[in-house]
């Protein structure tokens, strides 16, 4: 029975799904629906497309394939011969409350997959950096590296869309990279309402106080995020709970984010790091659900987004030595171009967005 998944904006960046083809990475979204609440689906083509694209004549086996090689799904056989894969992100992007009983079990299965390469990272511009070309390869060889990867896509009938780099964004020496480094009141908090909560429990409540000190924050509900805005906000905020307690200590990480997301007494400069983070969560949603219906668009008219394609090449040309600044700064260029207009295109079709929704 098909479940309702959600579709998260970092899917837009994900290192494992702009290696694949457009195609590719509608499935892997697509298929969620019908995995067990732990990431396992059985490893049928035809029955995976039937699932996801039943009225569309689609080679499902090729474009698995293609997930298999990123690493996006692993390959397990059971004792009997029967197949199944396991997503390697299901965990990342789905949380599932109250999952069923696993489908099929990893334990006692013969994993068939290798391990595959690690997706090659372009880094920010603001921040010094090796520069990568469109192979993964660091530096370059003078050639136009987008103009050969798109020949070759050409060629095998294969993605046309240049696909996006995730870029890190510059690092904050402020932020904490590990829990260890927080500070003492946090640390306190969570060994005294969580010490002795599963260690599942315990990892949940410290990557949610991690979240807090990022951009995306930590979630308070489906719809809202909070940000601590600072390190020592954070801390203020612990303190404030172990003073006051709560009577259900399971219920503390909820207690603090409420604190958190009252901004009443932060500061001017936490202020403006919580207010910069939302506008970029807005911006990544938005980003994320103009590739859903460029995608979209491109898998349902390939001739016509051939075309769009060819234009823009002509009007935005990919100058300097392949793995250089220049280089990259043109290659983003032109696939925010072509990004936009094939939205413009499937707005004139009527075309919507890609959704991750199965009827129940």
């Amino acid at each position: 029975m098909a479940r309702i998944r959600s579709i998260s904006p970092d899917l837009a960046t994900d290192p494992k799904l702009c290696a694949v083809s457009l195609a590719a990475s509608a499935l892997a979204k697509e298929s969620w629906p019908w995995h067990d609440d732990h990431g396992h689906i059985s490893y049928e083509a035809e029955r995976i497309r039937l699932c996801v694209w039943p009225s569309r004549q689609v080679d499902v086996a090729e474009l698995l394939k293609e997930l298999i090689k990123v690493g996006w799904f692993e390959v397990y056989e059971l004792p009997g011969g029967r197949q199944f894969l396991f997503c390697t992100e299901f965990g990342t992007y789905q949380k599932v409350p109250h999952p069923s009983a696993p489908k099929f079990e990893r334990r006692g299965a013969k994993k068939l997959s290798s391990e595959a390469p690690k997706a090659a990272v372009l880094m920010s511009p603001h921040e010094p950096s090796r520069a990568l070309n469109v192979d993964g390869r660091e530096g370059g060889d003078g050639r136009d590296g987008m103009s050969e990867g798109m020949e070759k896509a050409k060629a095998n009938g294969k993605d046309p869309l240049p696909r996006a780099r995730p870029v890190a964004p510059p690092s904050d020496p402020a932020t904490p990279r590990s829990f260890a480094s927080l500070p003492r009141e946090v640390q306190d908090f969570a060994r005294r309402f969580y010490g002795k909560a599963t260690p599942e429990r315990k990892q949940q409540i410290r990557a949610t106080l991690l979240a807090s000190l990022t951009s995306g924050g930590a979630k308070l509900n489906k719809r809202d995020s909070v940000r601590a805005g600072s390190v020592e906000r954070l801390a203020r905020k612990c303190s404030e709970v172990l003073q006051e307690g709560v009577h259900d200590p399971d219920k503390a990480v909820v207690v603090l984010l409420k604190k958190l997301g009252d901004a009443t007494d932060a500061s001017p400069t936490e202020k403006a790091v919580t207010e910069t983070a939302q506008v970029q969560v807005q911006d990544r949603i938005a980003l994320a659900r103009q590739r859903a219906i460029a995608e979209r668009f491109e898998a349902e008219h390939p001739e016509r987004a051939a075309k769009i394609r060819e234009q823009l090449e002509r009007v935005h040309p990919v100058d300097g030595k392949t793995g250089s600044l220049m280089h990259a700064v043109g290659e983003e260029a032109l696939r925010a171009a072509l990004i936009s207009a094939l939205c413009a295109a499937a707005a004139e079709e009527h075309t919507e967005p890609l959704t991750a929704v199965g009827s129940e």
